[in-house]
């Protein structure tokens, strides 16, 4: 019974099915079939409860082919883009549909612009065809200030295609008609002095260079330095301050070195600051106030630093004491502080001065100059020898070591003690009171080597000879009274 019923309701839908279809076939006669070369399973789009989708939606959704509908594709009229009806042979890319857009558009034109992508979702999107909105950035040349507000054809006047990214190649007018300063010898690498936020302004860092501005070449002008252009400036000081070199007068640089800055410095050329404590010779004493050519009158090119070089004059002058003779090493005498007084220090000789040395005039020893002066006493002090006659000391035979008997304080003071050979001031020839005169014992007039013992004190010889039984060695004269009696006691 089930089947009975069934059967004729299932043959109506086929029935009705057929006639709908073929009604849509015979319209496409009369007026375009809609279904094109759709395949004839209604039921892929169409539902039992109603055919048309004004009683029932379509079951077909876009979604489910290799093209989803979004933004304003999803309100967009089959025929708009399946114009042909065909279904199968659509084009899911842009251009496809938007071909007469790309060739439309003037802002920018998409057709003379030659290299403009027809990958048209490059800049436009689905949500609404304008505006379009391409991002820049996303290209090896992001766009910062003022290149975010330029004109597309102000870069890309030549197409879009190799359009260069250097600064250069849109800047060469600007380049070329610069004059504050004048670019032609400038390098090309614009950006760096231009930024992209404005191209006048431009600022350019030095420091960055081989050659920091430092002082007062930071408010010099650009040209001063580079009036010969930008390419291959010396960077020492002399080739620009050559004249400044040449015209100085005090002092005259004739004869100094180029190197401006061992005197100059960049906060200002003038006054110069020399360190001459920084040279093989710093200066002390007088010598610092002294004026440049004092010294260096010749030059400042292998300027002897002995002291003679410059004090010829005042060695071959002096005349308190007269240096003819004097070694030339002046620093012996005299100091940095003064030329006058010298001070020479003879302790740090082989003859230290002592006693009435400290007093004697200089020549007094050195007459003949000061180069081998003997330091032995009699070399000074020969005619004192020669003219003593109390004693004389020459008929006497003195040795003619004076420092025997005289000191360096007082020369006729002599220090010389008799009794360290005989003592004739004490013992019996003192308290006796045995001589007055040194001719007593000494009776060779001047010969003070011979003396007599036995004629001063009147020996008698028989008498002495009987003292002096049985004593061996005796004998009676003067050097065999000396043997036994050495220091005058019995």
């Amino acid at each position: 019974m089930k089947s009975t019923l069934n059967r004729p309701i299932t043959t109506l839908s086929l029935l009705v099915s057929a006639c709908l279809f073929s009604t849509a076939v015979i319209s496409e006669e009369t007026n375009k079939n809609p279904h094109g070369n759709l395949r004839s399973e209604c039921s892929d789009c169409h539902s039992t409860s109603g055919w048309s989708p004004l009683i029932e939606p379509l079951l077909f959704q876009h979604s489910s082919t290799n093209f989803p509908l979004y933004g304003a594709h999803a309100t967009t009229g089959c025929n708009e883009c399946h114009g042909d009806l065909d279904f199968s042979k659509t084009d899911s890319n842009c251009f496809s549909c938007h071909e007469a857009e790309f060739q439309n558009a003037t802002d920018p034109d998409h057709s003379d612009f030659q290299g403009i992508s027809i990958t048209c979702e490059d800049c436009h999107s689905e949500i609404a065809w304008e505006p379009a909105n391409f991002d820049h950035d996303s290209t090896s040349f992001q766009l910062r200030g003022s290149h975010r507000t330029t004109t597309c054809a102000a870069c890309h006047e030549d197409g879009y295609v190799g359009t260069p990214s250097d600064c250069f190649s849109c800047h060469l007018a600007d380049f070329d008609g610069a004059t504050d300063p004048d670019h032609q010898a400038f390098p090309i690498t614009c950006e760096d002095c231009h930024a992209e936020n404005t191209w006048n302004s431009a600022v350019f860092d030095h420091n960055a260079t081989a050659f920091p501005l430092r002082g007062a070449h930071q408010a010099a002008d650009c040209a001063s330095c580079h009036r010969d252009g930008f390419a291959g400036t010396p960077t020492d000081c002399f080739s620009c301050h050559q004249a400044d070199f040449d015209g100085a007068t005090d002092p005259d640089h004739l004869g100094f070195p180029t190197t401006c800055e061992d005197c100059h410095s960049e906060s200002a050329w003038e006054p110069a600051n020399f360190d001459h404590n920084l040279t093989a010779f710093p200066l002390n004493g007088a010598h610092r106030s002294l004026d440049c050519l004092a010294c260096h009158g010749d030059g400042y090119q292998g300027t002897p630093t002995n002291c003679f070089s410059c004090h010829q004059a005042d060695y071959e002058g002096a005349t308190d004491p007269d240096h003819r003779g004097f070694p030339t090493t002046c620093e012996d005498c005299h100091s940095e502080s003064a030329w006058e007084p010298a001070s020479f220090d003879h302790n740090l000789t082989a003859f230290p001065l002592d006693g009435a040395h400290r007093s004697l005039d200089c020549l007094a020893c050195h007459e003949d100059g000061y180069q081998g002066t003997p330091t032995d006493c009699f070399s000074c002090h020969q005619n004192d020898y020669q003219r003593t006659d109390d004693p004389d000391h020459i008929a006497a035979g003195f040795p003619t070591t004076c420092e025997d008997c005289h000191n360096t304080s007082d020369w006729d003071d002599t220090d010389w003690d008799h009794d360290d050979f005989f003592p004739i001031y004490s013992g019996n020839h003192r308290r006796g009171r045995a001589w007055t005169t040194c001719e007593q014992c000494h009776v060779s007039p001047g010969n003070y080597r011979h003396f007599e013992c036995i004629e001063c004190h009147e020996h008698n010889r028989s008498r002495m000879d009987n003292e002096h039984r049985g004593i061996g060695g005796y004998r009676y004269e003067s050097q065999a009274c000396f043997s036994c009696h050495p220091d005058g006691d019995d």
